[in-house]
């Protein structure tokens, strides 16, 4: 059977819920609630059902207000977020105008020319997000039939 939470609060409950209702970032008002429920005498149980995140989160939580208050709380990254663009803005630009100049067919092909221009290597899925960002499409011709006569393709469009 677990015991009672042994733990010096160094806020009451009336500061926490001060500073969780004054909160902006979702996520870090969270942690706020959380606290402030605790700090009511709370079950753990209940507070991660009523702040939708699990006890062991809470407990990791309570471990950075141990070791260093409300800043230790609020220092620590909220979520994984994105990684870090793998290109520099004046890196997508140039791949933006060599794909519109023509450089290159394929996203395989413009992996290829990053990497001879002293670019990042990127990762097939990477380079289709940045194909993505910068609103690029692949520039590959329509297959053409080796039986078709140019000059007869010409004077139908015409309409002769």
């Amino acid at each position: 059977m677990a015991g009672r939470m042994h733990l010096e609060w160094q806020h009451s409950a009336d500061e926490l819920g001060g500073r969780y209702h004054a909160e902006r970032d979702p996520r870090l008002a969270q942690r706020w609630q959380a606290l402030w429920l605790i700090r009511q005498g709370r079950g753990m149980k209940d507070v991660a059902t009523i702040v939708g995140r699990g006890v062991s989160t809470l407990w990791v939580w309570l471990g950075w207000y141990r070791a260093g208050g409300l800043d230790a709380v609020a220092g620590h990254p909220r979520g994984y977020g994105r990684p870090p663009e793998p290109l520099t803005p004046t890196q997508q630009a140039e791949l933006r105008k060599a794909s519109l100049a023509g450089n290159f067919a394929s996203q395989a092909d413009a992996r290829l020319w990053l990497e001879e221009q002293g670019g990042p290597v990127l990762s097939r899925g990477q380079m289709a997000r940045q194909f993505r960002l910068l609103d690029l499409r692949r520039k590959v011709p329509r297959p053409r039939s080796t039986k078709a006569n140019p000059a007869d393709q010409a004077a139908f469009k015409k309409g002769d």
